[in-house]
């Protein structure tokens, strides 16, 4: 039975494999949903919460899903899915609420569905999203490390349009840039430095390979890249990074270091900043 709601919009924010998960439960689930935008284009991660203002004429409510617009009518009741920001629903919980964290969990509990609906790839979806290296680790009940790979492997192919293949060959590339890399000590850990090679802008075949390669290793690594084309460089953490390694880069050396937009979850173990000169959009 399909739960009875308002008069209710879902706006969708940056294109990812959880947001075409989610992007597929509205439609199985018969909700009407858009992409949030900023001036007709489709948000990236820099500018996904300043989206353009929403048409909702007819609508009592409005689900924002990892997006917020700039604006929004008085009378509407607004619903936030996400678990980036202080103050998300699912902001700061530990590995194992994954299926209550991620915004994928927060969705189907949302909508009253089951988490295994579809299949048990949901499973793995949320655990990799809201805590991917916890979830390498065997802290995410019901997921395993053989999963969070497999799952990886054919992401990156489906995304990239590479032969899995091909992926898995890139990733034994990054591999051996992360062992022939620096090492930074930063609040009394070590942060592999990867800089020297730039993945990319967007989701990269070379982004989402060292990503997966880190994860793979138990390493945390440095990177550097570009959310889009011509936007400014970014400083961004992945794979195991510690909650206290995350704490003092964004407050120590990410400001000491010029980072502008510095973000960062620590309990989720990731961070990053941007290049100035920076203005979020």
């Amino acid at each position: 039975m399909i739960l009875q709601l308002p008069p209710t919009l879902f706006l969708l924010g940056v294109d990812d494999p959880e947001m075409r998960a989610m992007e597929h439960l509205l439609k199985e689930d018969q909700r009407e949903y858009r992409f949030a935008t900023v001036t007709g284009k489709r948000v990236h991660p820099g500018n996904a919460y300043k989206a353009d203002p929403v048409d909702l004429t007819g609508y009592e409510q409005l689900v924002c899903v990892e997006c917020s617009p700039r604006a929004l009518p008085s009378d509407i009741t607004m619903v936030r899915i996400d678990h980036h920001r202080p103050g998300d629903p699912g902001y700061g919980l530990p590995p194992a609420q994954y299926g209550q964290a991620s915004s994928l969990g927060q969705l189907v509990n949302f909508l009253g569905l089951e988490m295994e609906l579809g299949s048990r790839e949901h499973l793995v979806l949320a655990a990799m999203d809201h805590a991917p290296a916890a979830a390498i680790r065997g802290e995410c009940p019901g997921v395993s490390a053989k999963d969070v790979l497999d799952r990886k492997f054919a992401e990156i192919a489906a995304a990239t349009e590479y032969p899995v293949a091909a992926v898995r060959d890139r990733i034994a590339q990054m591999h051996e840039v992360i062992s022939a890399s620096p090492i930074l000590r930063i609040g009394n850990a070590d942060l592999i430095d990867t800089r020297a090679l730039d993945l990319g802008t967007g989701y990269s075949l070379d982004l989402l390979s060292m990503q997966t390669a880190a994860l793979a290793g138990g390493q945390s690594v440095l990177l550097k890249h570009r959310d889009r084309e011509g936007g400014p460089e970014k400083w961004s953490i992945s794979g195991h990074a510690s909650p206290t390694l995350i704490e003092a880069f964004m407050r120590e050396w990410a400001p000491l270091h010029g980072l502008a937009g510095i973000y960062g979850v620590p309990n989720r173990g990731y961070a990053g900043g941007y290049v100035s000169p920076f203005e979020r959009e």
